[in-house]
């Protein structure tokens, strides 16, 4: 059974040598649940309130409604296979907002395709991005959004390049604390900034 880098690791091929030692022996992790916890120094959506109202069309658990610094948060990671028996990795990420705690969920697959990952946002994945995911000089893995699209049953529309929004997510290790970092920014070129958080984190179940 595949474990939770495998999704990574797939889509990286020979490219996955390349990433810090660290993290690519965390993403070689034979586990297929794992719970990590961390701090974020920022985290949320500066259009605040304002995503509630794309709620109807994307579902719960696909954008946040909160902005604040310093803010705690736990991942939990559960990998399996698609039909075709390749690796899906499910994550359920939950921010605690002093205001009250919110959870993004996304579902990530291997494609048939090099390099490019599918992930599906929210309980009911009707937000669709492709992700081209490659490796940084300083060994970090880096995905970033290659289209967007919004899903109605089975009907996929992409978004036209002037309504999408530019999604880059970074996920690197420091040297110095020996914990993994995360960088996560989702850009609209209409309204700004839709998601970001950054941060670090450490597995809390060994």
């Amino acid at each position: 059974m595949t474990g939770i880098g495998e999704v990574f690791l797939t889509a990286l091929g020979p490219r996955a040598e390349a990433l810090h030692p660290a993290l690519r022996a965390q993403l070689r992790d034979p586990r297929r649940r794992q719970v990590l916890s961390g701090r974020f120094p920022v985290a949320g959506s500066r259009l605040g309130a304002l995503n509630a109202l794309a709620r109807p069309a994307v579902g719960p658990a696909a954008l946040l409604t909160r902005y604040e610094r310093d803010v705690p948060f736990q991942v939990e990671l559960s990998a399996t296979a698609d039909a075709d028996g390749r690796p899906v990795l499910h994550t359920t990420r939950r921010f605690g907002f002093r205001s009250g705690q919110q959870t993004l969920l996304d579902a990530l697959y291997a494609t048939a395709e090099e390099g490019v990952l599918r992930s599906r946002l929210g309980a009911r994945g009707r937000v669709e991005v492709l992700m081209v995911c490659d490796v940084t000089d300083d060994g970090a893995l880096v995905l970033v959004s290659r289209r967007v699209s919004l899903r109605l049953g089975r009907i996929r529309m992409p978004l036209p390049r002037g309504l999408s929004p530019a999604i880059r997510v970074r996920d690197g290790w420091d040297d110095a604390h020996q914990r993994r970092t995360i960088d996560m920014t989702a850009g609209h070129p209409l309204v700004g900034g839709v998601l970001e958080y950054r941060g670090w984190f450490v597995s809390v179940d060994g």
